[in-house]
């Protein structure tokens, strides 16, 4: 890829890095909380073949810190709407997963005409109804994570995620390129920013992804309800993956997500 090129907005300074062949159309990957773009590095190169791509380090995550304003879903979505006229582009596709699995629902909610496709890896709804043990746990979670040590918290979070080394590794390594309380404060926001819409649907074609082995959460066991809901989703599974399947079996993955953008988004 090319070197890192940026943006300064609300204290933060956004850095993203550019590849592939720019008068294609963009895919913007996001990477999951506490995490960075190196987490597509597998992926990058193969879309890069046919499509211009953009990664990016989220505020307060790998090269886009120190955090600035604080971190908030909306926030976060208005950072990746800037990216997109940084780089002169109108309407992109969006990759997203985890938490950039929300921050890419949250723009084709608020500026649906900016996204041609979405493809979403292991994360939840954005607009579902919320059970009483979820509004319970956004509550929560926030007290309970600032008393819990927090290596044993990246440790955990890393062998929950994968059960493979080399990715458990790097998974333990970004969680600490962020600071304590700065990654205790990400999980309990998004939670919060979490918002009812009933009757909402997503009004793009848009790829529903989860790993074979993702115990991360509800986001596997709600998943298929979830694409059953939506006229214009795509639901897949990627075998032999947990939470971050795009690392544990990355062929599988680019596979899916190939085969989804030459069918939505063709190019020549």
């Amino acid at each position: 890829m090319m070197p890192p090129s940026e943006i300064i907005r609300e204290g933060c300074t956004l850095r993203f890095w550019l590849t592939g062949p720019v008068e294609r159309p963009l895919v913007v990957f996001t990477h999951g909380a506490g995490l960075d773009h190196r987490e597509w590095e597998d992926t990058l190169s193969v879309v890069a073949q046919d499509y211009h791509v953009l990664c990016w380090d989220v505020r307060g995550h790998g090269q886009s810190r120190p955090t600035g304003s604080p971190f908030t879903l909306k926030r976060a979505t208005d950072d990746l709407l800037a990216l997109l006229d940084a780089v002169g582009v109108e309407r992109a596709i969006l990759v997203g997963h985890s938490m950039g699995g929300n921050i890419a629902q949250e723009v084709i909610f608020r500026a649906p005409g900016r996204v041609q496709a979405a493809v979403l890896l292991g994360c939840t709804c954005n607009t579902q109804k919320l059970s009483l043990l979820v509004r319970g746990l956004a509550h929560l979670v926030g007290p309970l994570l600032k008393v819990y040590p927090y290596d044993l918290l990246r440790r955990q979070s890393a062998n929950l995620y994968t059960d493979h080394p080399e990715v458990r590794a790097y998974l333990y390594e970004a969680f600490g390129q962020m600071s304590k309380d700065a990654f205790k404060a990400i999980v309990p926001q998004l939670l919060k920013d979490l918002h009812e819409e009933p009757g909402y649907q997503i009004p793009v074609p848009f790829l529903l992804l989860h790993g074979e082995h993702d115990h991360s959460g509800n986001i596997r066991t709600l998943a298929s309800t979830w694409a059953r809901a939506e006229p214009h989703c795509e639901y897949a599974i990627v075998p032999r993956a947990r939470h971050v399947a795009n690392m544990d079996n990355p062929q599988a993955f680019n596979e899916l997500l190939l085969d989804f953008l030459q069918r939505h988004i063709p190019v020549q």
